[in-house]
């Protein structure tokens, strides 16, 4: 596809690699984030009072982000994954549609 002089192209291979990166992604970012939160909770103990209250009511938000973040991720590879499908789907109704078309024969007189 040509677009401003630009010509874009689809690779449904890189697109589904795309889908296995982007889950992989969330996966780790998602580990690296429960690494982060245990090496804070291991913190804790050291706040007393209304520092405590506060330390469990922000650890409440980041667990609430890290969700949603791990959400958006696996969104994207859903997005993706769902693009592709229906890229390939679409290509093969095109090539089924061009192989029905009847040409007549060529009149080479």
């Amino acid at each position: 596809m040509t677009r401003d002089g630009i010509v874009y192209n689809v690779d449904p291979a890189v697109m589904d690699d795309s889908v296995k990166q982007t889950y992989a992604t969330a996966e780790d970012v998602q580990a690296h984030l429960s690494e982060l939160k245990n090496y804070v909770i291991g913190l804790e103990d050291a706040w007393r009072g209304i520092a405590a209250a506060r330390f469990q009511e922000l650890m409440q938000d980041w667990d609430a982000n890290a969700q949603k973040l791990h959400q958006a991720l696996v969104a994207i590879g859903d997005g993706l994954g769902g693009t592709s499908d229906n890229y390939q789907r679409a290509e093969h109704a095109a090539q089924a549609n061009v192989s029905r078309i009847a040409l007549p024969p060529a009149r080479l007189n």
